[in-house]
């Protein structure tokens, strides 16, 4: 294989879900040979860095299982002067960790507080070659979603025999995406720009051209309380979410994003699940 497939964790305060999820990749790392984990590069970009409490054991845990990794502070990337105004910060990790891989590198977004399965490593290894032959740009598959006590996978799917294919009810995950650096960086100012749910947008668009294939299989576990969930955004953010998302006319995410608002003043947080 003369590619490589980057695992990327980013991580903002959340250090007890950061070191599950790096024990989540050394632990479906363990049925790997030595020339099969050469084929991932692992990296962990930390927002913060200085006050991270775990960096030590975390050197430790991946040098003893012999996986290729760097540990290294959001703020040594970035080339910008970042604005004061994001998302819970992801977008901008995003842009920054976007120009410190090889293009025609694979990304996995595995961020603090989504583990891989046992089976994950695995799993990539057997569908990324066929990828590369049939000349995809990406690979999507399904995610085990925790939340307290309730288990779900999403998307939804069925199999439509006529056609031979498998039909989603909805857009893969993030967190189960594999997708070549520079379909990504493409977009680069649109992440920057941090609307929420542009990640989406960009993986609708490579389904609908037929560049991204899906597998049917599970490949990560999304466990509320991590890089993704921590911050509530700011009600100015919220607004103007409402208002990008009425313009482009992107109505079922200006519902969510209303759903969302009114969550954030009244005491509804069972509905949280739902959206």
């Amino acid at each position: 294989m003369n590619q490589c497939i980057e695992i990327l964790t980013l991580s903002k305060d959340v250090d007890k879900e950061l070191y599950k999820t790096i024990q989540s990749v050394v632990a479906s790392s363990k049925d790997l040979s030595i020339k099969q984990r050469k084929t991932f590069n692992y990296t962990i970009v930390i927002k913060n860095f200085i006050n991270s409490t775990i960096l030590e054991k975390s050197r430790k845990i991946l040098k003893k299982n012999k996986i290729k990794f760097q540990i290294i502070s959001q703020e040594s990337i970035t080339k910008v002067e970042h604005k004061v105004f994001k998302t819970n910060g992801w977008y901008e990790a995003v842009y920054d960790i976007l120009r410190t891989v090889k293009n025609d590198s694979f990304l996995w977004f595995l961020n603090a507080g989504d583990y891989a399965k046992i089976s994950s490593l695995k799993l990539i290894l057997k569908y990324y070659q066929k990828a590369l032959n049939k000349k995809y740009i990406g690979i999507s598959f399904l995610t085990e979603v925790i939340n307290h006590k309730k288990k779900f996978i999403k998307p939804g799917f069925f199999f439509e025999r006529k056609n031979k294919k498998f039909v989603l009810s909805m857009l893969p995950c993030f967190q189960s995406v594999l997708i070549k650096a520079k379909y990504l960086l493409k977009y680069d100012e649109l992440i920057y720009e941090g609307l929420e749910g542009i990640e989406q947008k960009i993986i609708y668009y490579y389904f609908k051209k037929s560049e991204i294939c899906f597998i049917p299989e599970c490949l990560s576990i999304f466990n509320y309380g991590g890089t993704s969930t921590t911050k509530k955004i700011g009600l100015k953010r919220r607004f103007t979410n409402i208002i990008n998302f009425y313009s482009q006319k992107r109505f079922s995410k200006l519902f969510s994003e209303l759903i969302k608002l009114v969550i954030d003043f009244l005491p509804l947080s069972f509905l949280k699940t739902y959206f």
